[in-house]
């Protein structure tokens, strides 16, 4: 996806010095100077301008089609929004919103829209190539599963008539409400009454997803003169339209309603701080809120601002941004005010009052008073209204004069020519002090603040660059803000190249493993031998393949938002590969022995058990999970041993486990956990521990947080129980998941090893070194890495209606979708050596993806039909990349785990 946007000219030029990360991931272009262009004819200059800049020299149907462009338009005069009109609306700092997880104290409007227009663009029908919308809207609501196809495909919102009259309106058949039958621009509310007898009506969004076809209608049409995307090519769309027009008529159309859907206004000063008022106050639950306010969020809004005023509830309507106002201001209601200079003025502002403080070079300053509702329409946006007064000569007396109407003399610029002679740079470095201004009190005040709310990530770049000391360390209060706290500091300090870093990582890591293991501590047990002399135990469980959903299982992600995770239990060439044995000995010690790797180890020691936190250990699993059977005194209930012989021969001899992975390591495919699951539930049965299906899930999550190596419940879950399922689980340090066992049509006969493939790619990639990094993004609120979970876990739910519906495309896009959101949350996902394999039978593929953390393990293949999956057997038969891969036989499991004894 290649994303666009439009911005005026002057920030337009200066955006990748301004927004260097922005620039990262925006292509942005301004319309020519001086030509009227439309919203159509934007929308073709800034394709064209993209292409000539990023195309690589190809034609610009070939790069049209090369991915999918997302463009917002936020280029406008802002006549009604003037503080925020030379950066452009979409580029106006957002606040933190206060029940938020992982926002920036940086962030801007483009920042909070983007992640549902990407959904939306990447959930599109096949033949979508483009994508437009309007850079001051806030779009909120759920993306449909299906969408249809349509050269234009419009989304729209449920409203009242009065609501509607002031945007475009779709008009679609009762009998068909996803076909357009006609589109009016700024219809009256007894219009649209009169209508709705026969038509369901929903307002534009201004979120148009266009074909191919389209977008070369819409550059044809661009060819004669200014055009309108909304008015010009809206009104020809449609069965009847109400402009005749062969090749616009001629395209297809259809309009998509955004269930509970909601539209946040962003194009006058009042919808700034109406619209933001809002958002704060989407979320009035106090278990999300914490201490930060039990009340709604009053309409009065202050960011990267020092304010010593006391506001009181008669100074509503209030945006105060990049701006110190004194306790000798007197301010009355309704006023938004921007840019003001470190000041002791004393000044009294009347209701609606506003004003806006712009750097315009030479260190001077342009002051613009206006009212809120002033729209400088027509002439008035370049009548030269605004006074330029030297920074030196700025006092309170002289904005006394100009509120009153009475500027000094000199020179003045209009509305028009402030939007181009705006210092951007001025204005940026003033924002960042103010900010930096407001990092430790924002700390200090945590309990009532967002701090620990905040992108920590991005946070620990703007503490870092500071001379800030670190913030006071919290010794106690909520769990989760404390690894929170110690996490921020590894950041700051790794940034600051401070040798302590890793220390505090380090705590922030053993401050979970703690969390997760206490509740196994709680929860003891006596273990009682259970098994004859001459009997042996025998355990074994198939492998998970994860669908959809991985990583979203991950504490501390999971504990904060819950899981979703769509996966299957499967057996390799016909029996299950993990296999765990164990029998009685007369010694009293434990016996440890792996078939796979041919080694022995024996424990005779409390000390010797309890060396599993190096996860290196061939036998650090089984020593885990004999420890937590009650083997070790810190998990026993009961009387506690001397030693571990005087257990052992209280229990009644020593205990010998053979452990068989017919799975080599770094498969992806939950080895570790299921093996940990195997050996936890073999030993509930040897020791008569009676663990139920769920104690051995929250059992092996603890036994990772004992190896030091994390870890989620997706694994276990998917080996232990069998079948394709849907494991949910909601926000909780308790963690209990709710199953959803779905049709498995898709596994069986008719699918596995014909359409469905599994191939071993002879790399191997241990997913310990991934799991960190990615936690590490979780207990900063990593805003992008928040984002690719929360899709994540939106794709289970796509992916298990799929399975639902039997729906084989939905279900191959589904797995698309898993492959492109785990290369988007690590990179080392799809090496070269990966692309290697894939991309010969390309052609041949409805999609692929690699379970698990990916970079190598196991290949899942989903083939276009059972020709393309000969062709692609035949390719990897013959050319193998190295000597061990290979094509496994694949048979869904309906049993999982089981444990029998001879």
């Amino acid at each position: 996806m290649q994303q666009l946007i439009s911005l005026p000219p002057r920030m337009a030029r200066e955006f990748a010095a301004l927004e260097p990360e922005l620039a990262q991931e925006w292509f942005a272009a301004a319309d020519p100077v001086g030509r009227r262009l439309g919203s159509g004819g934007g929308t073709a200059h800034l394709l064209r301008a993209a292409w000539q800049a990023t195309g690589g020299g190809k034609s610009f149907a070939d790069w049209l089609r090369g991915s999918r462009k997302l463009m917002i338009h936020g280029g406008g005069q802002s006549r009604r929004l003037p503080a925020y009109a030379a950066v452009g609306k979409p580029l106006l700092p957002l606040p933190v919103m206060r029940w938020s997880l992982g926002q920036r104290l940086r962030q801007t409007l483009l920042e909070a829209q983007a992640p549902f227009y990407r959904r939306l663009l990447q959930q599109a029908p096949a033949a979508t190539v483009a994508m437009v919308a309007n850079g001051d809207v806030l779009l909120r609501g759920a993306i449909p599963a299906v969408l249809p196809e349509a050269d234009v495909l419009a989304i729209g919102l449920w409203v009242r008539p009065e609501q509607a009259q002031h945007h475009g309106v779709f008009f679609c058949p009762r009998q068909q409400p996803d076909r357009l039958a006609f589109f009016l621009q700024k219809p009256s509310p007894a219009t649209i009454r009169e209508l709705a007898g026969q038509y369901l009506f929903l307002v534009d969004t201004g979120v148009w997803l266009l074909s191919e076809r389209a977008v070369n209608v819409l550059l044809r049409k661009c060819e004669a003169g200014p055009y309108e995307l909304y008015a010009g090519l809206g009104l020809g769309l449609g069965a009847t339209p109400t402009q005749r027009d062969p090749e616009v008529n001629a395209l297809t159309s259809a309009v998509v309603p955004l269930p509970d859907g909601a539209f946040h206004h962003f194009g006058t000063s009042r919808d700034l701080i109406q619209s933001v008022s809002a958002l704060q106050n989407l979320v009035m639950d106090q278990t999300k809120l914490g201490l930060v306010s039990t009340k709604p969020h009053p309409d009065q809004h202050t960011q990267n601002a020092t304010v010593e005023v006391t506001l009181r509830a008669e100074n509503h309507g209030l945006w105060i941004e990049n701006s110190h106002i004194p306790a000798t201001w007197q301010l009355s209601c309704n006023h938004v005010l921007t840019g003001v200079p470190e000041n002791n003025w004393t000044l009294k502002l009347e209701p609606g009052a506003c004003l806006d403080f712009v750097p315009v070079g030479n260190n001077q300053i342009c002051v613009r008073h206006y009212n809120i509702d002033d729209s400088f329409a027509g002439d008035r946006q370049y009548a030269p209204l605004f006074p330029v007064v030297p920074r030196e000569q700025l006092d309170g007396p002289t904005v006394q004069r100009i509120l009153a109407g009475h500027p000094p003399a000199g020179d003045r610029l209009s509305a028009h020519e402030l939007a181009e002679q705006t210092d951007l740079a001025a204005l940026y470095a003033q924002r960042n002090a103010n900010r930096e201004k407001i990092l430790a009190p924002l700390a200090a005040h945590h309990e009532r603040s967002v701090f620990y709310r905040l992108d920590l990530d991005a946070t620990a770049d703007l503490y870092a660059a500071t001379k800030l000391p670190l913030p006071a360390e919290l010794a106690d209060g909520e769990p989760l803000k404390r690894i929170r706290d110690r996490m921020f500091r590894a950041a700051v300090q790794r940034r600051r190249q401070a040798g302590d870093w890793e220390q505090h990582e380090a705590a922030a890591f053993r401050l979970l493993r703690d969390l997760i293991l206490r509740q196994t501590e709680l929860a003891p047990v006596r273990p009682v031998r259970q098994v004859l002399d001459d009997q042996i135990i025998w355990g074994r469980s198939p492998v998970r393949l994860d669908l959809a959903g991985g990583w979203t299982d991950t504490p501390p992600y999971c504990l904060q938002f819950g899981g979703q995770v769509v996966n299957v239990a499967v057996n390799l060439n016909g029996q299950p590969p993990i296999q765990v044995f164990a029998r009685l000995t007369d010694r009293p010690e434990l016996v440890l022995r792996s078939i796979d790797l041919g080694i022995e180890e024996r424990l005779r020691t409390f000390d010797e058990l309890a060396g599993f936190e190096n996860a290196t250990s061939g036998f650090a699993i089984a020593k885990a999970a004999l420890a937590l059977a009650g083997f070790l005194p810190r998990f026993r209930d009961g009387a506690k041993f001397p030693t571990l012989e005087a257990q052992l021969r209280d229990f009644g001899g020593g205990i010998e486990i053979a452990l068989l992975s017919a799975v080599p390591k770094g498969s992806g495919l939950g080895t570790s956990s299921i093996l940990a699951a195997t050996l936890l539930g073999m030993l509930s049965d040897l020791c008569g521990l009676n663990w139920s299906r769920e104690d051995l899930f929250a059992r092996t999550l603890a036994l990772e947080q004992m190896l030091g190596a994390g870890g989620g419940w997706q694994d276990q879950i998917g080996g232990v129980l069998g079948g394709l399922k849907l494991i949910e689980t909601a926000p909780g340090l308790e963690q209990k998941p709710t199953l959803r066992w779905l049709p498995d049509d898709f596994f069986g006969p008719d699918y596995a090893d014909r359409t469905v493939l599994l191939y071993y790619t002879g790399l191997t990639r241990v997913a310990r070194g991934i799991l960190k990094e990615i936690v590490r993004g979780m207990f900063l609120n990593a805003h992008a890495r928040l984002e690719v979970l929360e899709q994540t876990g939106q794709n289970a739910a796509f992916c298990a209606d799929a399975i639902q519906r039997h729906d084989w495309e939905s279900f191959a896009e589904a797995i698309r979708r898993t492959w492109t959101l785990k290369q988007e949350l690590d990179r080392g996902t799809n090496p070269p050596a990966v692309q290697a394999i894939l991309q010969p039978v390309a052609d041949y593929l409805a999609a692929a993806q690699l379970p698990g953390a990916g970079g190598g393990g196991y290949l899942l293949m989903l083939a276009k039909d059972d020709e393309a999956a000969r062709r692609i057997r035949q390719v990897l038969t013959a050319r193998p990349p190295n000597a061990k891969a290979r094509f496994v036989s694949l048979n869904l499991s309906k049993i999982g785990f089981e444990v029998t004894r001879s």
